[in-house]
């Protein structure tokens, strides 16, 4: 009688593991989920960093240019 009170509770507490281990297992889908989701956004915001970057890097080309080519009309305007 004994050992079919000791195996009842085995299983019981096999039971409780096994459900505990699905929940973890489930929290460690939507944790994996959600860090893939920040990822997405990392890689987006360096795409847009890069994309700023290089419309900077156009824009002070452009400044550089119209410097060179006419520094007086552009020191006019600053000065006014």
């Amino acid at each position: 009688m004994e050992h079919k009170l000791h195996a009842t509770r085995l299983q019981s507490e096999v039971s409780l593991l096994t459900q505990e281990k699905v929940a973890a297992e489930e929290s460690v889908e939507a944790l994996l989920e959600e860090i893939s989701e920040f990822e997405q956004g990392v890689a987006q915001l360096e795409k847009e960093m890069h994309q700023l970057s290089k419309i900077e890097a156009e824009a002070v080309g452009v400044c550089v240019e119209i410097k060179i080519e006419a520094p007086d009309a552009i020191d006019a305007m600053l000065s006014s």
